[in-house]
């Protein structure tokens, strides 16, 4: 409308309009894939640390479980704490 070229429009206008919408749901997507993945390890693997959770609960041995669930637990943080730094990075870069 003012004469932008594609490029630009997609610079300055699409690209930051869209990071938001898809940080948002990435930070959901990572936890359910994380949980997804902990949950098959527990249903149907023979490793991982959902296996030794259960095996630990098989065992009564209640501190492994909490170790387990501690892991995982740092785990998450650690992947939800990278996906906000490289939303962050990407919010300084765009131009908007």
């Amino acid at each position: 409308m003012l004469g932008a070229s594609r490029s630009q429009l997609l610079r300055t206008v699409y690209i930051p309009s869209a990071t938001s919408w898809v940080f948002s749901s990435l930070h959901t997507s990572v936890g359910m894939a994380f949980v997804g993945a902990v949950v098959g390890e527990y249903l149907g693997s023979a490793r991982g640390v959902g296996y030794l959770i259960l095996q630990a609960e098989s065992n009564f041995d209640v501190n492994a479980v909490f170790a387990g669930i501690l892991v995982l637990t740092v785990f998450a943080l650690l992947l939800d704490t990278a996906v906000s730094l490289v939303e962050r990075r990407l919010h300084t870069v765009s131009p908007g």
